[in-house]
Parts: C-alpha cells; sequence; structure tokens
C-alpha cells in the first residue's frame, strides 16, 4: 500500500469516524475560536490588504482535528478538501473530494450545517475553485486513473447534491464533463498510465506546494493495510 492509498485511507477514516460515542457529527462549531481562526486565515485569499496568502499547512490541521473531535462539519469539509490541494497536489484533492463525498454521500441527513441554504454556499465556495484548476492544462497524459476517480467523485457529488438541494445545488455538469472530454482524448492518444502511485509521485513531484506535517504524515504512514480498498466502490485505481 503505497502513499497516495494511505493519505486517501487516512482522509476517509476521519470522515467515518465519530466525534464521540454517542454522537457521530458532534457540535455545531460556527461560532467557535478555531473556526474564526480558519475563516480569518482563508479571508487573506481575497482581502487586498492581507499580507501573503492563507497557511494552508494551519487550515488543514485546524480543519482536520474539527472534523475529526469536534464537528462533522460541512464548511470545513470544503476548506480541508482545498487545503489538501494545495498542500499535496492532485492527490490531496482527490483524499480530499473522497472525504467530502462521504460526507455528504452517508452522513446528509446529520453533519453540520443544517440550513440547506448553508451548505449549498459551501459547496459553491468548492466548485469556484475547482472550474479555475480543473480547466487549466491538467497533466492526464501520465495520471489518467487519478483523474477518473476524480470525476467519479464528482458525478457523484452532483448526484447527491442535485437530490437534496435541486436548482439550488452548484453546477458541476459542466466540470465532469469537460473533464471526461480531456480523459477520453488522453486515452485515444496515449497509452494507458501504469499505476496511480506512480502517477501522483510525479505530480508530488512537480509541485511547489508544502508538505504535511511531520506527525500526520506519520499517522498516515501507520495506516493499516485491511484490503477495504480494493472492495470500495471509489478505490479501483487502474483498468
Amino acid at each position: 500500500m503505497d502513499y497516495p492509498d494511505k493519505l486517501y485511507d487516512y482522509y476517509l477514516e476521519v470522515a467515518r469516524s465519530p466525534c464521540a460515542p454517542m454522537n457521530f457529527a458532534g457540535s455545531d462549531m460556527r461560532f467557535s475560536s478555531e473556526y474564526e481562526v480558519l475563516e480569518s486565515e482563508l479571508a487573506k485569499a481575497q482581502s487586498i490588504h492581507a499580507c501573503g496568502q492563507p497557511d494552508w499547512g494551519k487550515v488543514l490541521d485546524i480543519s482536520e482535528t474539527l472534523l475529526r473531535q469536534q464537528s462533522k462539519d460541512l464548511r470545513v469539509a470544503v476548506w480541508l478538501t482545498w487545503a489538501l490541494h494545495q498542500r499535496e497536489s492532485y492527490s490531496g484533492l482527490l483524499a480530499g473530494l473522497g472525504l467530502l463525498r462521504e460526507l455528504c454521500e452517508h452522513q446528509w441527513a446529520v453533519v453540520h450545517p443544517a440550513k440547506l441554504r448553508t451548505r449549498g454556499a459551501a459547496f459553491r465556495w468548492l466548485v469556484v475553485r475547482l472550474e479555475a484548476l480543473l480547466t487549466q492544462n491538467l497533466p492526464l497524459q501520465n495520471q489518467q486513473p487519478l483523474f477518473r476517480v476524480v470525476h467519479e467523485h464528482l458525478v457523484r457529488l452532483d448526484e447527491v447534491w442535485s437530490g437534496h438541494l435541486g436548482d439550488a445545488a452548484p453546477l458541476l455538469l459542466p466540470i465532469r464533463r469537460q473533464l471526461a472530454q480531456r480523459l477520453e482524448r488522453a486515452s485515444q492518444e496515449h497509452a494507458p498510465a501504469a499505476g496511480l502511485g506512480g502517477a501522483i509521485a510525479q505530480a508530488k513531484q512537480a509541485t511547489t506546494c508544502g508538505r504535511l506535517s511531520v506527525s500526520r504524515a506519520t499517522a498516515i504512514a501507520c495506516v493499516p493495510w485491511t484490503g477495504a480498498a480494493c472492495q470500495s466502490h471509489v478505490r479501483c485505481w487502474t483498468n
């Protein structure tokens, strides 16, 4: 089991672990100091007066702690997803989308926030960034297995969001259609990629983003291999 698989499984476990034995989703932490720190950090990306960009390592640390220990919050989940991309490139994005899909698909009734309008706003925050990212010149040739699973996550999220939010759901169809078309062209132009691990390794080498904290990287390295990934409907990495 290589690092990309462990990264994915690590954050899937965050999504599946209850915040408390008798309270899976925990409490709404909207007015907590941790939540305020996240909002302040993320606001740096929008403010012309802020010094520098958000500290994505801090966003990742706080988001994971909140999701694991205090609140299964979809707002925090989308922030963690984007922070993972900033820190771990496309393998991080895949892990974040896996976490978000797990919460939306299996825990919709209990996660926070309660208001559907607020959930929709959180999803739109992520979709805007995915639109800018996935319309770029993606390194598809050597990473087709990775991006095919990204596409699968987007398809399922689109279905879940549309089912629960109706016309208020953010529009993922243009993104996933374009990605599907580009994957189809890439598969026709190039031989199939050897595997997900090597593809993500190349992406990680190319990125200029920072790395996970030592403690988290150690925890990910210790994720046991149970074989469950092979049985999951989202983990068929290779063709």
